[in-house]
């Protein structure tokens, strides 16, 4: 019987592998679907600054983005995801190079004797390789590989996202705590003038002890503040020092005001979050990984083809052979036990995972989103009630100051409006650096623009 020609062999073998693998080939799991006609809970205002940089360059006053600029130059959480993304940098150009030729050159010498006589030789050689991809497999898995790059890119940029908020939240509760301070100081001194004023209507019997002790417990409750306040500082200072990759320092010359932080947010729709946070976009980068692998994984089953050669020349005595080989290898499992469908099924399954997990962190985005905005919301109402008890408390304090100047009361009511005061002061301190940490927050949900993430995207490729 005459052997088949070799085209025709290897076309019978594709033919046969596609015909026996077509019949059990896995089915794609479904992709995630978002819902396009969602939308917040809360309105958005509009930004009327262009959207083309990131919101600390375009937002953030001098005394913060200098702060800003030192975390990205030594905070050890970017120098690590940097690395990533270069490791995955390398395994891609190592996917790459597998596509392309091969070529190792050989050499070795040998002394053969026997009875007296001997032989030696000098064998030199190059041995070369070809992959043929015609199943496609190789060119799966440098896909697979190319995605990988992308989600470690934008990994990167969430990191960077996520470390300014840190880095923010943290100089927020630095300032809200010196500024606390400052108005526990003006409110102690306040208070010990009542106690004092106090004290003397008690020699003249116009008030009871009772009087006096509930100034004096007002005093201590003043002072047993500032351990807390002080603390919070503190630990403010030494989250800034982990951030830039520093030991805690004795004092960290960190801004004692709040940021006056714009309250838009360049976001309308909750479906704009998939292309603006980075976050998501690694996910989607790592779900179309998944889905190169699972391709990789199905092309397995096809036929495989690599061209070799080979030259070697043998030195001796002076002459030169040289012998030429070249082979076409193909191959071709018939039977693995299952081994190769179990692979297929377990990336799949890895397939599966990360479409249901990209939709899943997009939901809970949104969700954070809208909770930040009912959250920025609610604290802008509260501010407008504050203003105006505040308003009230200041009229309070000029009246009675006014009646006490024209001799009709004490000092006593004067204090005591005072103080009331500096209370409602230090509740506007807290609402407003609530408010700011949730702007910081808003905006890190709100992620960066489009053309940025692009832009960084092309650059690394």
């Amino acid at each position: 019987m005459i052997a088949p020609p070799l085209p025709f062999a290897l076309a019978a073998l594709f033919s046969f592998s596609l015909l026996t693998g077509c019949r059990s080939v896995a089915e794609r799991p479904a992709p995630p679907t978002f819902d396009g006609s969602a939308s917040f809970t809360v309105a958005t205002a509009t930004s009327p600054v262009p959207d083309e940089a990131a919101w600390w360059d375009r937002d953030l006053g001098p005394s913060h983005s200098d702060w800003v600029k030192r975390l990205f130059a030594s905070n050890p959480s970017l120098r690590i995801a940097s690395a990533e993304m270069r490791e995955r940098w390398a395994r891609l150009q190592a996917a790459e190079a597998d596509l392309g030729p091969r070529l190792d050159a050989t050499a070795g010498a040998r002394i053969t004797r026997s009875d007296g006589n001997g032989t030696e030789g000098v064998d030199a050689g190059v041995d070369a390789g070809l992959p043929i991809d015609i199943s496609g497999q190789r060119r799966a898995e440098v896909e697979g590989r190319l995605w990988e790059y992308r989600q470690a890119a934008y990994l990167l940029e969430q990191t960077r996202l996520e470390q300014v908020e840190s880095l923010l939240l943290a100089l927020t509760d630095h300032a809200e705590a010196r500024q606390r301070e400052q108005l526990l100081d003006r409110q102690l001194r306040t208070t010990r003038k009542q106690l004092h004023l106090t004290e003397i209507r008690f020699t003249q019997g116009l008030v009871s002890s009772v009087d006096v002790l509930q100034q004096r417990e007002q005093i201590s409750s003043l002072e047993q503040q500032y351990p807390e306040v002080r603390l919070a500082a503190r630990l403010a200072m030494n989250q800034v020092s982990a951030l830039l990759g520093a030991p805690p320092a004795m004092d960290l010359k960190l801004p004692a005001e709040l940021a006056d932080i714009p309250p838009d947010v360049p976001l309308q729709r909750p479906g704009e979050l998939l292309q603006r946070q980075p976050g998501l976009l690694a996910q989607q980068a790592g779900l179309a990984a998944a889905d190169a692998d699972f391709e990789s994984a199905l092309r397995a089953r096809l036929p495989q083809l690599a061209l070799s050669g080979s030259a070697l020349w043998q030195l001796l005595a002076g002459n030169t052979a040289a012998v030429v080989q070249a082979a076409l290898d193909a191959s071709l499992n018939l039977f693995d036990s299952g081994e190769r469908s179990a692979e297929i099924a377990r990336r799949r399954a890895l397939l599966e995972i990360a479409g249901t997990r990209y939709l899943q962190d997009w939901l809970t985005a949104v969700r954070d989103a809208d909770d930040l905005l009912n959250t920025r919301e609610s604290l802008d109402r509260q501010l407008q009630r504050n203003r105006e008890r505040r308003r009230l408390a200041q009229q309070l304090y000029q009246a009675t100051l006014s009646r006490y100047q024209r001799g009709v009361t004490d000092y006593l009511p004067v204090l005591t409006a005072l103080r009331d005061l500096q209370q409602q002061e230090r509740e506007t301190l807290r609402l407003r650096a609530e408010r700011q940490r949730t702007l910081i927050r808003l905006k890190t949900a709100a992620g960066l623009p489009r053309e940025m993430l692009a832009g960084n995207r092309e650059e690394r490729e």
